[in-house]
Formats: C-alpha cells, structure tokens, sequence
C-alpha cells in the first residue's frame, strides 16, 4: 500500500504539471486540462497492467 500511495503522489504531481503547462501552451481551462492530462497517463499506464 506504501508504494501505491507514493506512486499516486508522483502520478498526481505529473499530471497536475502537464495539466498546467498544456493550459499555458495552448489556452485551455487548467482543470480541464489536468484531468485530461490524468486520464492520458492513465491510459499510457494500462497496458502495462498489475503485476502479480
């Protein structure tokens, strides 16, 4: 559980940075833009799926 949480951190933190540096690039909504920036990493991440 410890390392799932510090990779949400870092997950979180990346998309946040993104979100906002795609905001200043092209002049979108920041929210908009961060969750759009989450659900690209989330997608990048799928197929790599859970290690068991």
């Amino acid at each position: 559980p410890e390392a799932m949480a510090g990779w949400a951190v870092v997950l979180g933190a990346l998309s946040v940075a993104v979100g906002l540096w795609a905001s200043l690039i092209w002049d979108t909504p920041t929210g908009p833009s961060i969750v759009t920036a989450a659900a690209a990493i989330f997608v990048m991440l799928v197929p790599l799926g859970r290690r068991e």
